[in-house]
């Protein structure tokens, strides 16, 4: 369809002509989407495009962060930067941002938090995806104590695999847990489980990150800078959909007995990991130390 409509514009004589053009997550645009707003933008026309190069993650269906670099040299177009971030705590901001300045970029954008909060982040590795299950479903417990809703709890992964051990004991606990496809309406119970991909433009009061393992997030180990600035983009959307709790979870070995390196992304952000026997002094009801 947007082919089509490509072609229409391109080789027809169209009467489409717009004083205005609004953008919103420009950082999504692919380069046929991209030609197709060249051809929209007439003499008089005022775009406005609203975009975050650090969120850009759909590479796999086409999207670049670099067209909107490109867009402001055709365009000699106005930069305006939005730094003030109204969601997450200082303390999951100040992890996030020291991640995502790895990246080559060619827009620095440092967030400063508007909100207030002093949890910490955390970063816990478990012996294997059972155990991690079994203790990660003791900190939703905890989690929910605080008076946090179920709803309000999020569980992200880079692929679904990797949350299978979490969901089958989550089900033999009664453990109520949504997870989303395509099929998904808007009404949400339980806890939330997804991909960061899906996940991305939402928001909760409590964030677990699973699988950050070399290998699963980011996802490849090859070496090359702009496949690793992606994953990293998308750790840094993971991170970020976070108000005040924030954890990350490793596992050493699978229940294949593979064996996994702690994701780098870990380091980067900051943070040490601790042992899974440490996980009940990291959160108390009422109060996180």
């Amino acid at each position: 369809m947007l082919l089509d409509f490509y072609f229409k514009i391109r080789y027809v004589n169209h009467g489409y002509r717009y004083a205005y053009i609004f953008i919103d997550e420009f950082q999504d645009t692919n380069h046929l989407q991209y030609e197709l707003l060249k051809l929209l933008i007439r003499k008089n026309t005022n775009v406005l495009a609203v975009g975050d190069p650090d969120q850009s993650i759909y590479a796999f269906r086409g999207a670049s962060s670099q067209i909107i670099n490109q867009y402001i040299k055709d365009y000699q177009a106005k930069l305006y930067t939005l730094s003030i971030n109204y969601r997450s705590s200082p303390t999951i901001l100040y992890h996030a941002n020291r991640l995502i300045k790895r990246n080559n970029r060619r827009y620095r954008n440092e967030l400063i938090p508007n909100h207030v909060g002093i949890q910490k982040v955390y970063s816990i590795q478990f012996s294997n995806e059972i155990d991690e299950a079994e203790q990660l479903i003791a900190l939703i417990y905890k989690l929910q104590k605080l008076k946090i809703k179920s709803e309000e709890i999020a569980v992200l992964y880079r692929n679904h695999q990797r949350s299978y051990e979490l969901q089958k004991r989550m089900r033999e606990l009664d453990v109520v847990f949504q997870t989303f496809d395509e099929n998904n309406n808007d009404e949400k119970h339980g806890i939330q489980m997804m991909t960061i991909h899906k996940a991305k433009g939402l928001e909760f009061d409590a964030v677990i990150i699973i699988g950050l393992e070399m290998g699963v997030l980011p996802s490849s180990h090859d070496n090359r800078q702009w496949e690793l600035d992606e994953e990293r983009r998308l750790m840094f959307v993971a991170m970020t959909r976070a108000r005040d709790h924030l954890y990350f979870s490793s596992i050493q070995k699978d229940t294949l007995y593979h064996t996994f390196t702690s994701s780098v992304f870990i380091s980067e952000s900051g943070l040490k990991t601790i042992k899974n026997s440490e996980i009940n002094g990291i959160i108390t009801v009422g109060e996180i130390t």
